[in-house]
């Protein structure tokens, strides 16, 4: 593993508070649970929605082999498998670069592994992938083309404020929000204030997770 990150942790150090489940540097309460028993209510039909940093503001950048993003896309897969063991079955995307992308695979390839879930893209607008690489539109339609919906939540081409409407309706329409907020900025920080301004659980991996 690279020097620099040998002191990446285990989504096995969680904390619960009343309301919300906190990943390590924002802990505040002493209870350390394993993960296994990472206690979140089960739920029938539960759905859960993503929310996270774009490239440009993750440790990884658009460097997705290494060791690094490895471990973060191996911890978040089995995150999101114990969440499903836990009546959660229905996850949204909004389908930006970054977290989004990179969740909504994993959701896609536990469908091919036999897990019973499903995938809805929320979709700000039109033409979200205006000015992507070629690279990231490959994923980004390939990720459309067996998402079990696509919702445009404006059908429009882009416009001020489709981005936040798009999270209100993925927070609104979820019980559970799962945030990777590795800078505590833009669309992520917003999305996690809604969140929390509407009383929603929130599973939050934060800076300190990567240190």
């Amino acid at each position: 593993m690279d020097k620099q990150f040998d002191n990446v942790k285990s989504l096995k150090n969680i904390v619960k508070t009343p309301l919300f489940v906190l990943v390590d540097g924002l802990s505040i309460c002493n209870k350390k649970l394993n993960f296994n028993n990472l206690e979140v209510e089960s739920v029938f039909n539960g759905r859960i929605c993503f929310t996270g940093n774009r490239p440009n503001n993750l440790p990884w950048g658009n460097n997705e082999k290494c060791d690094l993003f490895n471990i973060f896309r191996k911890n978040l897969k089995e995150l999101i498998i114990k969440l499903t063991e836990r009546g959660f079955n229905y996850f949204y995307s909004g389908m930006a670069m970054g977290i989004d992308i990179i969740a909504s695979e994993i959701v896609l390839e536990l469908k091919d592994e036999g897990y019973n879930i499903f995938l809805e893209c929320a979709i700000p607008c039109y033409n979200q992938t205006r000015g992507w690489a070629q690279v990231y539109l490959n994923r980004y339609n390939n990720i459309l083309s067996r998402a079990d919906r696509a919702t445009y939540v404006s059908a429009d081409d882009y416009y001020e404020g489709c981005y936040q409407k798009r999270n209100r309706y993925m927070v609104d329409s979820s019980d559970l929000v799962v945030a990777v907020n590795y800078k505590n900025m833009g669309g992520t920080k917003s999305t996690i204030d809604y969140a929390k301004k509407k009383n929603k659980d929130l599973i939050l991996i934060a800076s300190d997770f990567f240190n």
